[in-house]
């Protein structure tokens, strides 16, 4: 099977484990690029919120001990693993008007709002990444 290296691979879910992660691994290994848009908010009952109000719709319902450790889990294991990731984008949806706080490629840091304006979910669960921020 031939894989084109310069395919990016886009892929959406839940990396809250090291476990998690082998897919995203064997796909970079294959030679496929990986992106991650990342999307962080402020603490779990905000998303409780969004999932209470799609639920209400008919959307899928996660119970709170999921959400809680997708909240956490998710932060954690994206500060252990994000030098592997080619381009990563991470943006604060906690409110109506989403902000992009950091862009990397490679590991490095493209863009990045001041370290003093990022939010405490973010410097709490990803110092990794909030060192590489001037």
């Amino acid at each position: 099977m031939h894989l084109n290296a310069t395919r990016p691979l886009f892929t959406r879910g839940h990396f809250t484990n090291d476990a998690t992660w082998d897919a995203p691994r064997r796909f970079k290994k294959a030679g496929y690029e990986i992106n991650l848009l990342f999307f962080g908010l402020a603490d779990p009952d905000v998303s409780q919120l969004r999932v209470t109000k799609r639920a209400a719709k008919g959307g899928h319902f996660v119970d709170r001990l999921t959400i809680e450790d997708n909240f956490r889990g998710n932060r954690e294991m994206l500060n252990l693993n994000f030098r592997f990731i080619d381009h990563l984008t991470i943006v604060d949806t906690s409110e109506i008007q989403h902000i992009t706080l950091a862009t990397l490629s490679a590991g490095n840091i493209v863009s990045a709002v001041p370290v003093a304006a990022l939010p405490e979910w973010f410097t709490h669960y990803m110092p990794d990444i909030t060192a590489l921020i001037d």
